[in-house]
């Protein structure tokens, strides 16, 4: 049968279409249309034969010239198909209801699948409500590809969870219906599968394959060996010299590690292992070994999958920015565009609970925006027209359109900057490679008692004693945990507003003795407080009051806490579970009244995004101005809020709040530069105990370092980019600035907090802690059954096999724990908390010099 395909006005007549049809399938052939020299009638006639509805795909081989048609056989059977497929590719009226969205015109085969109304190269395997399972050809041929786009579609508006065929090349994506659909999903991820990579987007793409794919763990030699020794112990004893020689030759490089140890009067885990490798071949019984070296690789490869989902849960809103955008395209019409491909005065659509996928200049709308992760800020800000926002930001409330290129060039760098950086943290604390250091400083305190013990069940009890007891394992627990706890820690100090450079070192916090503060203008910062509040007939502070701490309970302005220290001194409880609307006043529904709470001078002010202006006849920071509130009821005027700076300096309660959470007696001392005379009474008003002005780099170095001789722990905070060799000496250093982060490759500093807060030590503190409770809590999981086991080997009769389940049992103990932490951690951060303030000083704190 012969089909004409090419009858249409503006084309000219062609070679006849070769047609053979079978069940479900249609075989067409033509040369112009498909072959290496096909034209622009080859999409217009995939928009005509997808017409057809129970058209389900087309494969397109242009090397042999033919399309294969798959459809969804009807009860008119297939005669009746050809038919009205011969009349939509006659029907050019057809051509404009597909979305279709063009192959490569190089590639010399794809394949199109039909998704409703959308055309794309990717097939949808099964859908139902909020899950569907798609099917991409290039997913099975390249893993490289597989894992960047599991990895993209991760990061997609509305996308809950994502999980990789491990056989096939499909992807089962789990999605909030009412946030996308999956013909919106298809169509991001057809972008994504042409993009290129955007080297901004915070990892590169070596990096991408590492944090989106677990490393590989190889099983060949342990599986042989598992056969090998069933065979041996149990099957064919005379196999035994197989099973030896497979023993030595995958512990070779162990056995050179042991050698080396010895020479240098070290005993460490090479050491352990070189015994347990001799134990078995004495006792002959191999199966135990095997077991155990099967189960160790088995526990590396599901820690390494543990790790890079931590990092996609903790860190992927960080580390990766936001791979499609909703542009604007006219009245009442968006699109959906990659953001690598946004250009200077696109606009770009941002919702609540979208993240802000570019800095830019906002240009319609007001929006609440958490800005904790991008700016270090304490809260949410409220953002109107012409205010800037930062890429990583979250619309929380409202909507606006954000202008991409507005933003100043300094700025523009942030997110990627706060990308590199958390990137390079968990590289150096939460990549699977650190887990064997982490568990060797453990484990390696247990060798020699270990193989004390060993040697007394060798006299005890042969052997198989002896082998028991050196079969524990302190090392694979404590060592996962490590990594997994320093991820969290990471996480964590994000949240605060800090960036950690060496999750390692937090720990080296809790042992600080002596903390010297570089000055800084934002230790001068006063306290706002209440200077009047005007009532209105008809109302009462009381309801004046707590309208007002309620409404900007969570929000990063500096009276927040004015409001809250008065309702504290009042006792006025703060109003739960009130919805508040964001707009140019915060709108309250109280019952059955509406309250708003604005600026009486206008928009709510913004924070300084650097530090304090200075006044240059005082040399210190310069006091913002701060509007009075104006609270109103039902239409009605219920009471004006003024405020004034106090006397008490905001640094003091950071100060006292940083002692209280150190269990030593801490030192703080104060150091400047500048010989400046007002050191001495700034340092008293906060509460320091020792000051000194005028001090070069070097004078500040050699104080650490003289320090350090007497047996002291230092912490230096400050500029670590102005004084490195001080910020080097330090055992600790902490960086106060966000510009500290333009400089990474030369910044000695541990830390680096976003805004110049001292309240961030309290929250430092808070972190160290919790890793370190972690760390102990995995090694206890780790020293109590493997001393069980020890025990049993010389009471009980354990074997060396039944050591192993013990210590695997006590691993997974380990594991489950952390996936369990893991989750419960993912649950908090997606949960918006105002970021701990310290408290107020009392009335009584000191004053302003």
């Amino acid at each position: 049968m012969v089909v004409d395909a090419a009858q249409s006005a503006s084309a000219n007549p062609s070679s006849p279409i070769d047609v053979v049809w079978s069940d479900r399938t249609l075989t067409l052939r033509d040369e112009d249309l498909f072959g290496m020299r096909a034209s622009a009638l080859s999409e217009q006639f995939l928009r005509r034969v997808f017409h057809v509805e129970d058209v389900r795909s087309v494969e397109v081989d242009r090397s042999q010239a033919t399309a294969l048609v798959h459809y969804k056989r009807g009860r008119s059977g297939a005669v009746d198909m050809l038919q009205r497929v011969a009349t939509a590719i006659r029907s050019a009226a057809t051509e404009s209801t597909l979305d279709l969205i063009a192959p490569d015109p190089s590639s010399p085969k794809w394949t199109l699948h039909r998704c409703h109304d959308l055309i794309s190269s990717w097939e949808v395997a099964s859908e139902r409500p909020g899950l569907a399972r798609l099917r991409h050809a290039a997913m099975s041929a390249d893993p490289a590809f597989a894992a960047r786009i599991a990895h993209q579609a991760e990061r997609l508006q509305g996308v809950l969870h994502i999980r990789r065929g491990l056989l096939t090349d499909d992807l089962t994506i789990r999605f909030d219906p009412s946030q996308t659909r999956v013909e919106r999903l298809v169509r991001e991820l057809e972008v994504a599968a042409r993009a290129s990579h955007d080297p901004d987007a915070g990892l590169t793409e070596a990096s991408y394959k590492e944090a989106a794919a677990p490393s590989p763990v190889k099983f060949g030699a342990a599986n042989a060996a598992i056969a090998l020794a069933t065979v041996s112990d149990f099957v064919l004893p005379a196999a035994w010299p197989v099973t030896a020689a497979l023993l030595i030759g995958t512990n070779l490089r162990t056995f050179g590690q042991a050698a080396r140890q010895v020479s240098e009067g070290r005993v460490g885990l090479p050491v352990l292992y070189t015994g347990i490798a001799a134990a078995t071949l004495a006792t002959n019984r191999f199966l135990p070994w095997a077991t155990m070296s099967w189960m160790m690789r088995y526990w590396k490869h599901r820690s390494h999958e543990q790790n890079a989902a931590a990092q996609r849960g903790l860190l992927g809103e960080v580390v990766h920015r936001q791979p499609f955008a909703r542009l604007a395209a006219g009245v009442g019409v968006e699109i959906s565009a990659p953001v690598h491909g946004l250009g200077p005065g696109d606009v770009v659509l941002v919702g609540a609970g979208e993240r802000i996928p570019i800095d830019g200049k906002i240009v319609r709308g007001h929006a609440l925006v958490d800005e904790r992760i991008v700016r270090g800020v304490s809260g949410r800000s409220r953002k109107k027209p012409d205010d800037l926002v930062h890429a990583g930001s979250i619309v929380t409330a409202g909507e606006i359109g954000v202008e991409v290129g507005a933003a100043g060039p300094g700025e523009r760098s942030r997110a990627t900057l706060l990308a590199r950086a958390t990137t390079a943290a968990t590289r150096a604390g939460g990549h699977p490679q650190t887990q064997a250091t982490a568990g060797q400083r453990f484990a390696e305190r247990a060798v020699v008692p270990t193989l004390a013990t060993a040697g007394l069940g060798l006299l005890v009890g042969g052997a198989p004693t002896a082998l028991a007891v050196m079969r524990t394992d302190y090392a694979s627990g404590p060592g996962h945990a490590s990594s997994i706890e320093n991820l969290q820690a990471i996480a964590q100090c994000v949240r605060e507003g800090i960036v950690v450079r060496d999750p390692d070192a937090l720990g080296r916090l809790l042992d600080v003795d002596v903390f010297l503060i570089d000055h800084h203008p934002a230790l001068e910062a006063t306290e706002p407080e209440i200077a009047s509040v005007r009532v209105f007939p008809g109302h009462s502070e009381y309801q004046v009051l707590r309208f007002a701490a309620s409404a900007l309970h969570d929000l990063d302005d500096e009276r927040s806490p004015a409001l809250r220290a008065a309702c504290e001194a009042r006792r006025i409880p703060p109003l739960e579970g009130v919805a508040i609307e964001y707009g140019g006043d915060l709108t309250l529904r109280v019952e059955d009244q509406t309250v708003k709470v604005g600026n009486l001078g206008g928009d709510l002010p913004e924070p300084p995004t650097g530090p304090p202006e200075r006044d240059d006849e005082t040399d210190s920071p310069a006091a913002a101005p701060l509007d009075s509130l104006m609270v109103g009821v039902d239409g009605q005027i219920a009471g004006l809020i003024h405020f004034r700076r106090s006397s008490r300096l905001t640094a003091a309660a950071a100060i006292h709040e940083l002692r209280g959470c150190s269990e030593r007696s801490l030192a703080i001392g104060l150091i400047s530069g500048r010989p400046d005379a007002r050191l001495g009474r700034l340092a008293d008003a906060i509460g320091i105990d020792f000051h000194e002005a005028g001090l070069s780099n070097d004078d500040v170095a050699h104080l650490i370092r003289a320090c350090r001789k007497r047996g002291l722990t230092i912490a230096y905070v400050g500029d670590c980019v102005a004084r490195p060799a001080a910020a080097r000496e330090a055992d600790l250093a902490i960086g106060l600035d966000a510009r500290d982060l333009l400089d990474l490759d030369r910044n000695p500093a541990v830390a680096v907090f976003l805004q110049p807060d001292l309240d961030k030590l309290a929250a430092l503190y808070d972190v160290a802690r919790s890793q370190l409770e972690g760390m102990r809590a995995a090694q206890s999981s780790a020293l109590l059954p493997n001393l069980f086991c020890v025990a049993g080997a010389f009471l009980l009769g354990f074997t060396s096999m039944t050591t192993v389940i013990v210590t695997n049992l006590a691993t997974y103990s380990t594991y489950a724990r952390n996936a369990s932490a893991i989750r419960g951690l993912e649950h908090r951060l997606s949960q918006f908390t105002p970021r701990r303030r310290s408290r107020r000083a009392r009335p009584d704190a000191p004053r302003t010099p």
